[in-house]
């Protein structure tokens, strides 16, 4: 073995020289832009016309109380003045929806007409046949048969479920892994952008080559990515932390257009009270090997990082911290010290992710000590927050 070879040479070295071996934004508001015209949240919507209940409410105003078959209450109350006319009213239940991923029943109903515009606000109550918890709820209207699906305006200070309407049509509240649809939202605008930011290059391109006025706006389809893509995806990661790697992987792709633009955006993508949020979805467990050592330890990918060796040689090995960067070894094997550098990088899946790089190691107490490399191989383990 390498280190038992060196402490037979360090037998027969009269002297020794002591040599180092080491060496070397807001992203808009986090909320999910429904109602952006190139990317429109839609579902799909199957009515039961067999449970619905109609009536007529005056300019004087009035209520349609329709419980479904399946227990739960509609309650809408109409105020007065509300309607210039008497206005037919038609409650449908609806039967299932597509579009969202949904983690639970639909207690949802189709108001029609559908594009009615009232005057005043109208509250519809729903009291859903199954309880859901108040932290789960997803309140929602869509438009029409089911476009421009978004959340519902509510009475924030009511207990019930109560949607405030400005209109018709459907409405309802459901549960749903939103951290998942979020993040697919912005991988979506991510594509969208990255296709209009290279239409913008060949625009400028041309221009250039002809003599012709060169596009413009690249800086732009960078502030819509801040907003569409990085807001959504960053709220997701903080929602759920199993999409956290999908977010660093836009981070990172953000960070590589903003070369393309006129200005340093970097310092603006993630707040600091965000990136705070963050620190329980980038905290592992790390386990590993290194030459004939173990590794061990907490990973916060957020910050550098150290994890303790052992094994053949015993010791650390620092991390420069983030999904890449530099690694440093010190450790003691037979009585002899180490040192060496290297470089990692981390691929992030659904609950951890893997670590790969390597390092070198030589020992400053051996003269003419050549640097061996080793491969570093480390699995993470997300942390339950």
């Amino acid at each position: 073995m390498r280190y038992v070879l060196l402490l037979l040479v360090m037998a027969f070295t009269l002297s020794c020289s002591l040599v180092t071996g080491l060496g070397s934004a807001v992203p808009g508001s986090g909320d999910i832009d429904f109602d952006a015209p190139a990317d429109p949240a839609n579902v799909t919507v199957v009515l039961n016309e067999d449970d619905s209940v109609r009536g007529v409410i005056s300019p004087e105003g009035g209520e349609l109380d329709f419980t479904s078959m399946d227990g739960s209450r509609y309650l809408l109350q109409v105020p007065p003045g509300a309607l210039d006319a008497e206005t037919e009213i038609v409650m449908t239940s609806v039967q299932s929806m597509e579009g969202v991923p949904l983690t639970g029943p639909v207690f949802a109903v189709q108001l029609e007409p559908s594009g009615l515009v009232f005057n005043e606000l109208a509250t519809l109550t729903v009291v859903p046949s199954a309880t859901i918890p108040m932290e789960d709820q997803l309140i929602f209207n869509y438009e029409g048969t089911g476009s421009d699906f978004h959340l519902a305006l509510i009475d924030a200070e009511s207990s019930e479920i109560r949607i405030l309407l400005t209109g018709f049509s459907g409405h309802g509240v459901t549960t749903a892994d939103m951290a998942n649809w979020r993040m697919g939202k912005a991988q979506s605008a991510s594509i969208r952008l990255k296709q209009a930011i290279a239409a913008m290059q060949h625009a400028e391109r041309i221009g250039r080559l002809t003599g012709a006025e060169a596009g413009g706006g690249i800086d732009k389809a960078l502030d819509d990515f801040e907003r569409d893509v990085l807001g959504p995806a960053l709220t997701a990661a903080i929602e759920d932390c199993s999409t956290y790697g999908k977010y660093e992987e836009l981070r990172r792709t953000y960070e590589q257009l903003d070369d393309l633009g006129s200005g340093d955006r970097l310092s603006r993508i993630e707040p600091v009270a965000e990136a705070k949020k963050l620190d329980r979805c980038r905290t592992f467990q790390a386990n590993g090997t290194w030459a004939d050592s173990s590794l061990e330890g907490i990973a916060k990918l957020g910050e550098p990082f150290t994890l303790k060796l052992s094994g053949n040689c015993i010791g650390t090995m620092e991390f420069g911290g983030g999904l890449s960067g530099g690694v440093f070894v010190k450790c003691t094997a037979q009585g002899i010290s180490f040192n060496g550098s290297g470089s990692y990088g981390i691929q992030l899946t659904e609950g951890g992710g893997i670590l790969r790089g390597h390092s070198n190691s030589v020992s400053p107490a051996v003269p003419g000590d050549k640097p061996e490399t080793y491969p570093l191989y480390v699995t993470l383990v997300r942390i339950a927050p």
